[in-house]
């Protein structure tokens, strides 16, 4: 493993840092990496140089997947504009609202009125579910966001592995 070449900001000095290995969650490829735990926070990683599938190498995406759970400016709770305002309002009001909204959407306009764009980063249960869940509503728009999101993913894995595996 090989330190960190670029500045972080320290972890907080409670609690002692634990390296896990694991596999990156960004994609399907399944790259080897070093995870930083520490308090039961994953704090930072490194890519596994050992591993068969990345042999050390770590797309930029992968290398940031991690602030997707405990990064500094993710929202923790939702939000709602209120007269020009960002306000808190609990879980409860926020999917209660939002199926309100949705349902209204799908009586007025039809099943076919909404999209369903999931995520790239399903697994294939993930996405088995999703697509049953659309199939329920009554539609057959679903697709995911591959080809808004990863087409430059595609292109970096084809040139470093020799194959644009689904990411």
């Amino acid at each position: 493993m090989m330190k960190k070449a670029e500045a972080v900001k320290p972890a907080a000095a409670t609690g002692k840092t634990t390296t896990v290995r694991s596999i990156c969650t960004h994609c399907s490829v399944g790259c080897g990496i070093y995870a930083e735990v520490q308090n039961g926070v994953w704090t930072g990683q490194e890519p596994a140089f050992d591993h068969p599938i990345n042999l050390g190498a770590h797309c930029a995406k992968g290398a940031s997947v991690r602030e997707h759970g405990h990064g500094e400016r993710r929202l923790k709770y939702p939000m709602k504009m209120v007269n020009g305002k960002w306000t808190r309002m609990s879980w409860g009001d926020a999917i209660n609202e939002i199926g309100e909204k949705v349902l209204a959407i799908r009586k007025q306009s039809g099943p076919d009125s909404v999209y369903w764009l999931g995520s790239a980063k399903y697994n294939n249960e993930q996405a088995y579910l999703f697509r049953k869940f659309a199939a329920l509503w009554g539609t057959n728009n679903v697709d995911h966001q591959a080809r808004i999101c990863h087409s430059t993913t595609v292109a970096g894995v084809a040139n470093t592995w020799g194959y644009g595996a689904m990411t």
